[in-house]
């Protein structure tokens, strides 16, 4: 009788133990999932916000729409945590603001990229259309000239869609403008230039589908030189953006996260340990049972057979 109540007695604590470790385990998983996920995906986006900036205001597609995707779920987990998120309060508003800033340009950066495809395609036509201007009307030292800038102005459409430098703007206006002069003075009009008008033949077959070509390049330039000069302005808002994500990097790295448990209890493997633990708990007893339950029936095989 002793014995029984002995066996009941481990089998009632391993049993709890192994229930403990597995409940523990539970709650250990459940406060390293609840207290890090809004932690790391904070973190993650306080440093892929800057990046969808860069992309937008070099004009990638669908960047605007992450920018914008991030910032607005920047400011629901922001609210969700409350003041208990790493990082100064100074550096979350700077990434916030100068983000915003970026948006906001959405306008200028869009027309800009898409006057400048307008502009190389123009810019590429006079270029081949100028062979045979030059023939009708000479190949003078002008009008090599104006082949040259035709294609300068090709060249700096297309590095001012990788660089954003307003000055390239400046100089297509430039470019263009002495595109429209010369052409004026082929066309018999006023030119600051010596130029010889063309005939009516000429015009008509060379000419004429230039200044077709010129006008829509002379409205794009335009386009570029108002939007360019904003996009440029754009460059301390990255570098600024990008020193409050460095700043919120290391804020992250240095607080471990902000779960509720401490750094220790943080790891992933104490789960499994104490799942492990629990698994090994059971085992025992399934084993200690079984031995029990074969020593009954040896016991009840011996009394059957003293019996008889």
């Amino acid at each position: 009788m002793a014995n029984k109540t002995d066996t009941s007695t481990k089998f009632r604590i391993v049993s709890m133990l192994a229930a403990v470790f597995l409940l523990v385990s539970a709650g250990l998983v459940y406060l390293q999932q609840s207290g890090g996920s809004s932690s790391a995906e904070l973190a993650a986006l306080s440093q892929s916000v800057p990046n969808f900036a860069r992309a937008a205001v070099r004009g990638e597609d669908g960047a605007y729409d992450e920018l914008s995707t991030g910032v607005t779920r920047l400011a629901e987990l922001r609210r969700a945590a409350g003041t208990s998120m790493p990082g100064a309060s100074a550096d979350w508003q700077s990434l916030v603001s100068r983000a915003s800033a970026i948006l906001s340009s959405r306008n200028d950066v869009e027309a800009m990229y898409e006057a400048l495809t307008v502009a190389v395609n123009r810019a590429d036509a006079i270029v081949q259309m100028s062979d045979e201007l030059l023939d009708s009307s000479g190949s003078t030292a002008i009008m090599q000239q104006f082949q040259q800038r035709a294609d300068n102005i090709r060249q700096l459409a297309t590095s001012l869609a990788q660089s954003q430098d307003a000055a390239s703007a400046t100089a297509i206006e430039d470019h263009v403008a002495f595109l429209r002069s010369v052409a004026a003075g082929l066309a018999g009009e006023g030119s600051q230039y010596d130029i010889r008008p063309l005939g009516e033949e000429a015009r008509a077959t060379t000419l004429t589908p230039i200044l077709g070509e010129l006008t829509d390049l002379e409205a794009q330039s335009q386009i570029i030189s108002a939007s360019a000069h904003q996009v440029a302005g754009l460059s301390t808002a990255l570098t600024e953006l990008d020193s409050s994500a460095a700043k919120l990097s290391r804020a992250f790295v240095n607080s471990g996260g902000d779960s509720v448990l401490p750094g220790f209890l943080q790891s992933g493997l104490i789960p499994l340990v104490l799942i492990g633990l629990a698994v090994i708990f059971v085992l025992v007893l399934l084993l200690h049972r079984s031995r029990i339950t074969f020593r009954q029936r040896g016991l009840n095989i011996t009394c059957f057979l003293g019996n008889i």
